[in-house]
């Protein structure tokens, strides 16, 4: 885009008044741009220039409700859409939050946060929990889309916590009728039904609520019948977890010669799931932040530890092992027309085929694919624009996504809407 704005209006002499009065306005929306970097203007927002006021964000609000009622020329949009219009402002939000809550459920493993969770995303503080709390009660009100409830649940959204607080408190009885304790470690996962249940998270998060005293008092003496400790040696509970942890490494080293294991790989015990691929991840990002402590850095690597994996090597292997569990779908199936939401689960992990399916098409969409993946892909039935079809319900979210950002002239020749006049 010229950033030569004047001498760009100044080619511009056979315009309407209005066209002339848009484009003036744009100029204000693109100096705006160019200082915030985006265009999410309070609707209130006013700027005065030599004495005059032009309400920016009142007309930023206009061009988003002209776009949506299909008002707005395409040249008008171009335009928009090269300084980063956002035309769904509730949209874009929601997306935001729910990129929040997927980094949470990647670290917890489920989305099981108090009320007055917060957390701080480029300075700003986000009511993580309140959002979820919504997601929640629109979902019991039947308020919230097939694809928002699609891509929820496929970060293990439980739509019904207080249920889902008996269900843990019931494995956690089980737990202490076995060992005899509840000094469970975070990152102790046990299967249920083919789910993977983080219990340890769980047991944690119940002494937090109890300090910060959101813990009600039934759920107390519940919780303290079965032996909670509401003050453990973290230290120590953290050491003796690391160790067991090392234990599972040193056998899968003994076993493949290596420990180049993917980052979802799971051991599945008769007791537990042992998320091993996120255990090893975890040790190279401490000790890429010198936090690993010299005695585990030589224990790691008297059993093969790697600490700069090749990437590109890595997500080249990572990207074939999910084409042959997507191989394996399509010989079963005849296609590859699953919903974003669908998993696989295999003896080692849970896969989010879905998911990596639909990413394969944004990739085919935004040019970022090798011919070689895509004739692979095609090999095997890959269809790149998927519409609702007769006999199946899926839809290819690629159309909802904002067009890929260009670069744009600021004026364009007068076409269509833009009429010379005579």
């Amino acid at each position: 885009m010229s950033t030569n704005m004047d001498s760009e209006f100044g080619n511009i002499e056979t315009l309407t008044k209005h066209d002339l009065k848009w484009l003036k306005m744009y100029k204000l929306a693109y100096e705006y741009y160019k200082e915030h970097g985006n265009l999410m203007i309070p609707a209130r927002y006013v700027i005065s220039i030599n004495g005059n006021s032009f309400a920016l964000g009142s007309w930023i609000e206009y061009q988003r409700r002209c776009y949506s009622n299909e008002k707005l020329d395409d040249n008008k949009i171009e335009l928009l859409e090269s300084i980063d219009m956002i035309w769904n402002v509730l949209s874009h939000s929601w997306d935001k939050m729910y990129k929040l809550a997927y980094e949470y459920y990647k670290e917890h493993g489920d989305l099981l946060i108090p009320q007055s969770y917060k957390i701080i995303d480029n300075g700003i503080v986000m009511n993580l929990g309140v959002w979820i709390n919504t997601q929640r009660c629109n979902y019991r009100n039947k308020s919230l889309s097939p694809k928002r409830v699609a891509l929820l649940e496929s970060i293990n959204m439980n739509w019904n916590p207080e249920k889902d607080w008996n269900k843990m408190y019931k494995l956690a009885c089980e737990y202490y009728h076995k060992n005899g304790n509840l000094l469970i470690p975070i990152g102790y996962f046990i299967d249920l039904e083919g789910d993977k249940i983080n219990l340890g998270t769980w047991i944690s998060r119940q002494r937090v609520q109890y300090k910060e005293k959101q813990l009600i008092q039934e759920r107390i003496e519940l919780l303290e019948s079965i032996g909670m400790a509401w003050e453990v040696d973290l230290e120590e509970l953290y050491t003796d977890r690391w160790n067991k942890m090392y234990e599972y490494a040193e056998e899968y080293y003994k076993e493949h010669g290596n420990l180049l294991i993917p980052h979802s790989f799971l051991l599945i015990t008769d007791e537990e799931i042992i998320t091993l691929g996120h255990w090893i991840a975890y040790q190279r990002a401490q000790y890429k932040k010198k936090q690993l402590v010299q005695e585990r850095i030589e224990l790691l690597e008297s059993i093969g530890m790697v600490w700069k994996v090749d990437l590109e090597k890595k997500n080249n292997n990572k990207w074939l092992k999910k084409f042959e569990y997507a191989k394996k779908y399509y010989e079963e199936h005849g296609d590859l027309l699953m919903p974003r939401s669908f998993i696989l689960i295999t003896d080692h992990e849970r896969v989010n085929l879905g998911t990596w399916i639909q990413a394969q098409r944004d990739s085919y969409r935004n040019q970022k694919l090798s011919q070689e993946r895509i004739e692979l892909l095609e090999s095997i039935g890959m269809v790149w624009k998927v519409k609702n079809g007769l006999n199946k319900k899926y839809i290819d979210d690629s159309e909802a996504k904002e067009k890929k950002d260009q670069p744009k002239q600021l004026v364009k020749k007068p076409k269509n809407n833009y009429k010379v006049q005579q």
